[in-house]
């Protein structure tokens, strides 16, 4: 009896070890696999419209009376994506009102940063003053933070009337790039 059990036990390993064989010789000469499909891929727009933003703006002025009021700059502070600039009552040709920012890139892509597009709230074009921003090109990979830029405005001829006092919306001029770093 012990006998007619290891034979049934051989024929069953035997079996086995032939049905492994066959797989793995199978396996073997088998080298195309074939498989039919789309993949999708997009990216998080939201991540990085949310996520490219202002972190400083601080205002000085250049030339007028020490006595007369500061230009002012605030940061949206829901969004971080707007600066609101508002410069000092300018009277004297050459004064100056400059805004000095500072963009970070907290999104998972890096930013290509070609300046800040500054708007007039009021009226949108003055002969009376002129507008300068720095030349950005600069790419910001994820968690960075750019150098110090600036937007000058500055008074460049005389006028009757009313002060002048100017604010300005600022936003940031960006697109997303893939991330190096």
């Amino acid at each position: 009896m012990k006998n007619k059990n290891k034979k049934k036990t051989s024929m069953k390993m035997g079996i086995i070890v032939a049905i492994l064989l066959l797989a793995v010789g199978f396996a073997a000469v088998s080298t195309v696999l074939v498989i039919n499909g789309t993949i999708k891929i997009t990216p998080d727009e939201a991540d990085f419209d949310e996520n490219v933003i202002f972190s400083s703006a601080t205002a000085t002025k250049e030339g007028g009376s020490e006595d007369e009021d500061n230009p002012s700059a605030s940061i949206d502070p829901e969004t971080s994506k707007t600066i609101t600039f508002t410069t000092q009552t300018m009277k004297d040709i050459g004064e100056q009102a400059i805004l000095k920012y500072k963009i970070k890139n907290d999104s998972q892509y890096a930013a290509k940063i070609t300046g800040i597009e500054c708007t007039r709230t009021e009226k949108p074009s003055d002969e009376h003053i002129s507008i300068t921003t720095d030349t950005v090109s600069e790419t910001l990979q994820p968690g960075k933070e750019s150098t110090e830029h600036t937007v000058t405005v500055e008074m460049i001829k005389s006028y009757v009337g009313e002060d002048k006092q100017i604010s300005f919306t600022c936003t940031i001029n960006a697109t997303a790039e893939e991330a190096t770093e």
